[in-house]
């Protein structure tokens, strides 16, 4: 008889001798659930690091910091954009540029050795 009185002042948390704790039981399955989503999660990023191409480094950089930030700030538009610059296949204009360096190059040559 002491003893159910004594029950009846405990917290709802606290249980009784052999009787499931809920309150343990709840939170491993919330920590479960919550592991579950995080390693989805950073795999999914990891897969948008993956489809940018291993030549070209500042857009897997680029990608790759992108989903850092969508780590610490979930709900935002980062993955978003994480996504779109990993898909999408921005073309290489270097060598461009290089041919256009060297056309100047030519250029100048011309007129330092032409009399004015």
């Amino acid at each position: 008889m002491v003893e159910e009185r004594h029950a009846a002042h405990l917290p709802w948390f606290v249980t009784e001798p052999g009787q499931t704790d809920a309150l343990t039981l709840g939170m491993g399955v919330f920590l479960v659930l919550f592991m579950g989503l995080e390693l989805s999660y950073s795999a999914s990023c990891a897969c948008r690091r993956k489809w940018c191409r291993r030549k070209q480094k500042t857009k897997a950089t680029f990608v790759a910091t992108l989903c850092v930030l969508a780590m610490f700030q979930p709900g935002t538009f980062f993955w978003v954009g994480a996504v779109l610059v990993a898909m999408a296949d921005i073309p290489d204009f270097t060598p461009v540029f290089h041919r256009i360096a060297d056309a100047v190059r030519r250029i100048e040559r011309r007129r330092k050795g032409a009399p004015r």
